[in-house]
């Protein structure tokens, strides 16, 4: 039987806006790989830029419910109105710290979406609340409806936070600057093992940067 677009979603927390509840025993139906580029002014650390891939069969059932046949201007308001926009409501499962300060994002910029062969990519910018001297960025999913993590060296499809045999994750952090500062040092790694009261113990993966003097 096939689903419709909004009650899939919904079931993925990519529409709570439906107010459908969720199952207790949730387990992933999204697998989504990252990228996050942090950005560097005079001042400091300005602003994050990430990158989402999603897997083929969800992009395929984005592209077929929301009729997508090419990805243009009106493609993309409607991935960011109807699967995207209400993850505001889930600070978009990032989890940022700023010279200490915690900061869970409640608006994007930038939003924009293109075709990686079979899969949909999602691009948006989060501004920080004031530049940054130092930051430290993680991606997870609590309930783990969508198993959002960074690229595996194994490569092919998502292999996501809950793998057992965990492969080290490709670079997911890279660095710019504008305004002739000079790039922040990025560096990544393992960040705190999560438990789920189902699927048990999952790695989440920490970007940290620093700004470098003017």
């Amino acid at each position: 039987m096939r689903t419709n677009l909004a009650k899939f979603i919904a079931c993925l927390v990519l529409l709570p806006a439906l107010s459908l509840a969720r199952p207790v025993a949730a387990h992933p139906h999204v697998w989504t790989d990252y990228w996050v580029e942090a950005v560097s002014d005079q001042d400091g650390i300005v602003e994050l830029r990430f990158t989402w891939r999603f897997d083929t069969m969800f992009s395929t059932m984005l592209r077929n419910d929301l009729k997508i046949a090419k990805m243009n201007p009106e493609a993309i308001k409607k991935l960011r109105d109807k699967a995207f926009a209400n993850l505001k409501n889930f600070h978009y499962y990032i989890y940022i710290q700023h010279d200490g300060a915690e900061f869970l994002p409640q608006s994007v910029k930038d939003f924009s979406a293109r075709d990686h062969g079979e899969q949909i990519e999602y691009l948006f910018t989060i501004a920080l609340p004031k530049p940054a001297k130092t930051v430290e960025v993680s991606l997870y999913d609590e309930e783990l409806y969508v198993d959002i993590g960074p690229p595996m060296q194994d490569g092919g499809a998502p292999s996501g936070i809950m793998a057992k045999a965990q492969p080290k994750p490709q670079a997911f952090v890279t660095a710019s600057a504008r305004n002739g500062a000079k790039p922040p040092v990025c560096s990544q790694d393992a960040g705190i093992t999560k438990k789920h009261p189902m699927w048990g113990d999952y790695q989440t993966y920490t970007a940290r940067c620093a700004a470098e003097a003017p």
